[in-house]
């Protein structure tokens, strides 16, 4: 197949500018209206002078159309923040027009689609694609509508206002944009050529200029006082340009809240329009998010960087961490003079150092060297202050075996503090109901459902009852459907996460696979716990106590065998979709960790799961280990990273190899290719022994961890900044596996899965 054809088959967005295709890039219509008309009007200017009543026009008819973006394509129509009479709605969609930005259905559609798929791929005016794509990009330039997100606008098309600007959007443009405010300007002062120029073609300018700086200024420059997850931010310079829409974090915290901005002072020119609007009865129901939970979005934000700051800080090993020693041990340690110990609350620490520093004097500290000091140190001889306890916390070494403090002290102690009614506070994304704790379980509510009809009379429990018995296969399918989305409140992990103490300060965190029955296959809940570990080392910052991450196995049949294909059986192509887009930004997070990331492989790692293992810099294999990338089997690709990061580590011509024929590579292959940095030789008897190659490998990882901890904290970062570049070919690789995923052969590689049979593949 030729070059041409197989190029004509790719969205011209996915291909390169040339010299030949450039025009095909670019949008001519909208460049048309968003630019050489701007254009051809400040040329104008230089022939038409601008009258003073011409600009007092203009400036009004500016509010009046920006109103009709702000207040109805956006607050009225996109997100239903209120409901409008006829008129009302009528006026919006005459002045939006004027606003040339097309029509409503076009600009909410395009507007609900970014709120559904903020930041990613399907976003059409992602943040994260660059300030030039937010604000302009998007429209003058070609975009492939199948990467754009689907929402469901049948809302709007059930409008017949909107229906009717839609069908006759050109000729309101016309109207609304040019003539009308050249008609004003002509029949009201004789400035005809001047209405046309600054009343019409300037003004749009400006009222364009100014909302499309709410897809980019607004999520480039402000606050994020109620989630920083996604790009949105607070500013008032954005709010004094766009009408009061630069509040734009709470907007999309809180979308359906006619108001952008919450407080007297804050500017919202749209908001107090529409509050005046509902006093005439043409604006009503106005919805308002509910105080207490905007405070508790605000207050967990608060929260959150307290804790990110608070993560910065040595508050000393964590208890759970320390070593367990013998009252006799912690005593024999002392006499022999090597260190100067001291036991408070069942803690043991080192005050060999601390000992010449002691405010009270070195005697009296001294005396205690060797004993349980909580008495005196908590009020028998003083009253230690919060900045004491603090020094103290740093000089923990252990904790003392037996006793009540021990116990109590070996236990995590939860963060402070209760909420009026005694509950824990919940912390930001920290809610029962976030996917990140979750884990999935079989709905009960409508199986408890079928027997609510006890508490009727007999007739009606007999209508009931046969009402139910024909709805019940029904009731039990859409019970498997939601199956997929349901969490629950007490999980049981799939992911074990211990640490050991890195050289110089912080620790070396271990992350452990535990999903025995799956081999490790990546879950809901796995994708989802791991997602939570990541965030929390990159909330660490660049001076956070992890020092080091490993990922490892509990299993010793599996370090991972990629997607879970018993549970993806189940997904819905959204489902689907939903989670590959999850689990790409989680391996994309893992290889932008700014701390050394190594994978520990005992055992096979197919598919997702080696595509994991290619995140981490560094990968210790076993001799057992195989690997594989075994997509095309299955009738698709490598869709988490394999396509562009293993040619990138072993090259170009070994990579094809692999990725092609699907076939399974063994520890001493992988170390050739480099595809692994360190190979132990796991013996037939540690194979055969459970758990014995993998501590056998995972000690070598964290002896490898210690080594790289051995050097400066902050040079080991700044040298991994410089030595790792940048991955390339993600979004090649994204629009390659959306051909793919829905095609038959991959039906058919699921069903035959389930199965357990040989998949016919058709080629469609």
């Amino acid at each position: 197949m030729s070059e041409k054809r197989v190029q004509s088959r790719v969205h011209i967005s996915e291909q390169p500018f040339t010299v030949k295709n450039w025009y095909k890039h670019i949008n001519w219509f909208s460049t048309t209206l968003v630019i050489l008309v701007p254009l051809y009007g400040l040329y104008a200017t230089q022939y038409v002078p601008l009258r003073r009543a011409t600009a007092i026009w203009a400036v009004i008819y500016y509010f009046f159309t920006g109103f009709g973006i702000t207040g109805g394509y956006h607050r009225l129509w996109s997100h239903r923040c209120y409901n409008a009479r006829l008129p009302l709605r009528l006026f919006l969609a005459f002045v939006g027009a004027g606003a040339i930005q097309g029509s409503i259905r076009f600009w909410s559609s395009k507007h609900r689609a970014h709120h559904r798929w903020t930041d990613t791929s399907k976003d059409p005016y992602c943040a994260l694609k660059g300030f030039f794509h937010a604000h302009l990009g998007w429209m003058i330039l070609q975009q492939d509508p199948k990467q754009i997100g689907r929402t469901d606008i049948s809302d709007l098309d059930a409008d017949p206002v909107v229906v009717w600007q839609h069908k006759h959007y050109g000729k309101s443009l016309l109207v609304s944009a040019w003539v009308f405010p050249m008609f004003v300007a002509g029949l009201g002062w004789g400035d005809w050529w001047g209405g046309l120029v600054y009343a019409g073609i300037i003004r749009a300018c400006f009222v364009q200029q100014a909302t499309f700086c709410v897809n980019s200024l607004a999520h480039w420059i402000g606050e994020q006082p109620f989630d920083d997850r996604r790009t949105p931010r607070d500013h008032f310079i954005t709010a004094l340009v766009t009408l009061g829409e630069g509040y734009h974090n709470f907007h999309h915290e809180f979308p359906s809240d006619y108001r952008n901005a919450i407080t007297w002072y804050q500017y919202d020119p749209t908001k107090w329009l529409i509050y005046l609007l509902s006093k005439t009865t043409l604006a009503y129901d106005l919805k308002r998010f509910r105080h207490n939970e905007i405070e508790k979005g605000r207050l967990q934000q608060q929260q959150k960087a307290l804790d990110q700051r608070r993560a910065t800080l040595d508050w000393g090993l964590p208890l759970s961490q320390l070593p367990v020693i013998s009252w006799d041990e912690f005593q024999s340690r002392c006499v022999s003079g090597e260190v100067a110990l001291v036991a408070i609350a069942g803690i043991i620490h080192d005050i060999t150092d601390f000992i010449a520093e002691h405010p009270g004097g070195k005697a009296l500290i001294k005396g205690w060297v060797g004993k349980d000091a909580t008495a005196v140190f908590n009020g028998g001889v003083y009253m230690h202050s919060n900045a004491a306890h603090n020094i103290l916390s740093t000089m923990r070494v252990g904790v003392l075996r037996g006793g009540q403090e021990v116990e109590v002290w070996k236990e995590e102690r939860e963060l402070y503090m209760k909420d009026k009614l005694g509950q824990t506070v919940v912390r930001a994304n920290e809610h029962v109901t976030n996917p990140a704790i979750g884990t999935l379980h079989q709905p009960t509510c409508i199986h408890q459902g079928l027997n609510c009809v006890k508490a009727y009379s007999t007739q009606s429990r007999l209508r009931i009852r046969f009402t139910m018995a024909l709805l019940r296969p029904t009731f039990r399918l859409y019970a498997r459907r939601i199956q997929c989305c349901a969490y629950s409140t007490a999980p049981s992990p799939v992911l074990n996460v211990t640490s050991v103490p890195a050289p110089h300060s912080g620790s070396i965190r271990i992350l452990s696979f535990n999903r025995p029955a799956a081999r490790n296959a990546i879950s809901r809940q796995l994708l989802a716990e791991l997602t939570q570990q990541i965030n929390s080392i990159h909330h660490e910052g660049e001076t956070g106590a992890t020092r080091a991450l490993i990922l490892a196995s509990d299993v010793d049949s599996s370090f991972c065998a990629g997607a879970d294909l018993k549970e993806r059986a189940t997904f819905t192509q959204e489902d689907t979709t939903n989670f590959l887009t999850t689990l790409r930004g989680t391996l994309t997070s893992i290889s932008q960790l700014p701390i050394p990331t190594i994978s520990a492989l005992a055992a096979p790692a197919f598919g997702g799961g080696l595509e994991l293992a290619l995140t981490t810099h560094m990968r210790v294999f076993g001799s057992t280990t195989t690997v594989a990338l075994p997509e095309t089997r299955l009738a698709i690709i490598p869709g988490a990273g394999g396509t562009y990061r293993l040619p990138a580590l072993i090259g170009l011509a070994r990579a094809r190899d692999m990725i092609l024929t699907g076939r399974r590579v063994g520890g001493p292959e992988a170390y050739f290719l480099g595809l692994c940095d360190r190979l132990i030789e796991v013996t037939p008897e540690e194979a055969q022994t459970p758990g014995a190659a993998r501590t056998k490998v995972l000690d070598e990882a964290v002896k490898l961890a210690r080594e790289i901890c051995e050097g400066g904290p902050i040079a080991i970062k700044a040298a991994l900044a410089a030595v790792e570049g940048c991955a390339l070919g993600e979004k090649a690789e994204n629009a390659a596996y959306e051909l793919v995923v829905k095609t038959k052969d991959r039906d058919e590689a699921l069903q035959a899965f389930r199965e357990k049979r040989k998949p016919v593949f058709k080629g469609h």
